[in-house]
């Protein structure tokens, strides 16, 4: 049983204290899991266009600009001059390019995703093992507790009743 005790405050129980804070870290780890998994939902249901936007990195955001100016300048060139007698057939190719592009930028962004999700999975088993650890190490210093006060009670019941004996 470990207590500490200083001339300024009560004793207080180590176990006690390591305990309570791994149940905080716990919290703390719960709720960053439960961010990441929101997140690693998004990722599994193959929705990358709706990933927020912190995981739009500059080069998404630039490719996806320039697909926007093409699909502009498709969309002016379509208006004013028939699609055959287009001075300059639109060749769609730079579109799928671009557009393979950014789903390869978000599948980069979806995989950092599910692996920042699978390792707070993993910091919150830990903390949880240890919490688990830590509540048997508790309840071990309980019993031994109370197994010390029924022995000390006896040992001292003992002592008042040959005190008694010796002052008849």
């Amino acid at each position: 049983m470990v207590f500490l005790e200083s001339d300024k405050e009560p004793s207080r129980n180590v176990e006690n204290e390591q305990v309570q804070q791994l149940q905080e870290e716990l919290t703390k780890a719960e709720a960053q899991r439960y961010e990441k998994e929101a997140l690693y939902r998004v990722v599994e249901s193959g929705d990358y266009e709706h990933l927020p936007g912190e995981f739009e990195s500059k080069v998404i955001q630039d490719l996806t600009e320039r697909l926007a100016e093409l699909k502009r300048e498709h969309a002016k060139l379509s208006t004013t001059f028939n699609a055959e007698l287009s001075p300059r057939k639109r060749d769609p190719k730079p579109d799928r390019r671009i557009a393979a592009a950014i789903q390869e930028q978000r599948k980069d962004a979806a995989s950092q995703i599910n692996s920042d999700y699978f390792a707070a999975v993993g910091r919150e088993n830990l903390v949880r093992d240890a919490l688990r650890r830590e509540q048997k190490q508790l309840n071990q210093v309980a019993a031994r507790a109370v197994q010390y006060n029924i022995l000390k009670r006896e040992v001292d019941t003992n002592n008042n009743c040959t005190k008694g004996s010796y002052s008849d």
